[in-house]
């Protein structure tokens, strides 16, 4: 072997064994592995802590379970961000909540109303429903399940932790809107509901093949792809660039999707991933190789 290539051989493979557990996570993750118990292990022992916010705690609770970082990002999220990283990276689906009286005029959550939907381990997302609210998405807290606490209380309904409060382990209620000071009975519970083996998804590995993508007219690209056997249907992501984000754009069951862009003249980049349903439930397979057209 010559010596340059044997300097690059060496460069990479000291690389690989020394990369940072997380940055090696990040590549082809997914939450098929999520630990609810590790998740509320770290919510246990640290709600109370008084670092960050609300978000800052349940993302170190949900990472504490196996839930990969952004390491891309080196800023603070807002509940609506971090809801909408889980959701686009295919961590997470979101349900809206059925909420029932706990007490008095205190709405929570029970378990028999909402079957499927949430689990322990599941992010709790408080929406405000007043349409002059700057962040709607204000709130958001863990679930630690229905089993009550050790107390042998409040079986049947979602308890939750949450960021520096009083009502750890107690059950999860709509409460006031911290950004317009909308009443309780303002708000709607969502479940940001981890696509887990725990949850009853599986691993799918199929992958999309023959991807093009070409102008079809007027600030319009058609991307097709060959038709995968396993699969029930395909997500179509896009970016701006080669290297940039993928954010979801669609999904069909056909092996062909006419996007309509904003800029003529610009390139975009498309990626395809296909699903396969089992028992109901989406279980997403690898992304496809990139491909790119520039618009008319």
């Amino acid at each position: 072997m010559k010596r340059k290539g044997l300097i690059l051989f060496l460069a990479i493979t000291l690389t690989t064994v020394f990369m940072p557990a997380e940055a090696m996570q990040i590549y082809g993750a997914s939450a098929i592995n999520y630990n609810s118990s590790d998740a509320l292990s770290y919510a246990k022992n640290h709600w109370n802590d008084g670092k960050g916010d609300c978000v800052a705690f349940v993302r170190k609770c949900v990472e504490s379970g196996g839930i990969p970082r952004d390491n891309n990002r080196g800023y603070n999220y807002t509940a609506k961000q971090y809801k909408d990283y889980l959701v686009k990276k295919g961590y997470a689906v979101v349900y809206k909540l059925q909420t029932a009286v706990y007490y008095d005029d205190y709405y929570g959550i029970k378990a028999d109303d909402n079957k499927g939907k949430i689990a322990a381990g599941d992010i709790i997302l408080y929406r405000c429903n007043n349409k002059k609210c700057p962040k709607p998405d204000f709130h958001l807290s863990i679930c630690n399940g229905a089993k009550g606490t050790a107390q042998g209380k409040y079986h049947g309904w979602m308890t939750c932790y949450a960021h520096n409060t009083a009502v750890n382990n107690k059950v999860a209620c709509k409460i006031r809107c911290s950004k317009c000071g909308a009443s309780k009975n303002s708000i709607s519970l969502y479940a940001i509901h981890f696509k887990s083996s725990e949850n009853g998804y599986s691993v799918y590995n199929g992958k999309v093949l023959g991807v093009r993508a070409k102008e079809s007219s007027d600030k319009s690209i058609t991307v097709s792809w060959k038709k995968l056997s396993t699969a029930s249907g395909y997500k179509v992501y896009r970016a701006t660039s080669k290297s940039g984000t993928y954010s979801y754009i669609a999904s069909t069951t056909k092996t062909k999707y006419t996007d309509t862009v904003k800029i003529a003249g610009k390139k975009y980049y498309y990626k395809i991933k296909p699903y396969k349903k089992v028992n109901g439930l989406e279980n997403l397979g690898k992304y496809s190789a990139v491909v790119f057209a520039r618009s008319k």
